[in-house]
């Protein structure tokens, strides 16, 4: 029962507690895509399919992937419209994750995506420009120990138009607590651990398990998402509880 406190100290006790994010995300790995699977045993793929089904399931005709990395939300969301309905944009902040998303959907049978490079903090975008933003996995980077965390949600609000959807895939707290430390132990074993020897990059993998072992609990997030101004905050734990859609109105 112990376990997860210990490991919670270790990360505590860390140097340079900061957001490595960027100088991270700027020198991607030649496998970065390869290392996530091989860490989430290819479920992230599967719950970013789900999410990606509920978003063309909608009404809405464009959508802002925000922190789009390579583009593994857009490409999921493209592979399931075939008629093209869904103006594809992504943002992100790195112009290498940017350049591997280019390669990856060189040859995808879709409407050409807009790939845009910015901080989601200062979206380039008109006021109600889409009809749905969202993001997977990545709203975690955007809001842990973030001081800008409520500037990026009020800019989604912003962005997004009245009555439009937000929606956020993301690591989530397991309510039970076996559940929770087994999540915990992985965390730092399969992120913290294996995927900074893979990478050849410990700080950023540390900085991946650190932040999901103490990301905020689902109360917290939808406090923060309707503090922003949306409504109708609803949230679908998924995969008992390690992960959790949730999907909010404006």
């Amino acid at each position: 029962m112990f376990v997860p406190a210990i490991f919670a100290k270790i990360y505590a006790m860390r140097p340079n507690r900061y957001h490595p994010l960027k100088k991270y995300f700027t020198a991607v790995p030649a496998n970065y895509d390869r290392i996530n699977r091989l860490m989430t045993w290819r479920l992230d793929q599967r719950y970013r399919k789900r999410m990606a089904k509920l978003i063309v399931s909608s009404e809405a005709c464009s959508f802002l992937d925000v922190g789009a990395g390579t583009g593994d939300l857009t490409l999921q969301i493209a592979s399931h419209d075939p008629t093209n309905r869904i103006a594809l944009t992504a943002l992100d902040f790195s112009d290498t994750m940017l350049a591997e998303m280019a390669r990856k959907t060189a040859s995808l049978n879709h409407s050409p995506i807009r790939r845009v490079l910015g901080d989601a903090s200062q979206m380039p975008f008109e006021e109600a420009q889409f009809d749905a933003a969202g993001t997977a996995f990545a709203f975690r980077n955007m809001t842990f120990e973030n001081e800008k965390s409520e500037k990026i949600l009020q800019e989604y609000y912003r962005v997004i138009k009245p009555g439009g959807k937000l929606y956020i895939l993301e690591t989530s707290r397991p309510s039970l607590a076996p559940i929770r430390w087994l999540f915990h132990l992985y965390l730092y074993f399969a992120a913290g651990l294996l995927g900074g020897i893979l990478s050849g990059n410990h700080e950023a993998y540390r900085y991946l398990a650190r932040s999901a072992t103490h990301f905020y609990s689902r109360k917290t997030i939808r406090n923060m998402i309707q503090k922003a101004g949306f409504v109708e905050v609803k949230q679908r734990p998924v995969l008992m509880g390690m992960l959790a859609i949730t999907i909010a109105s404006k």
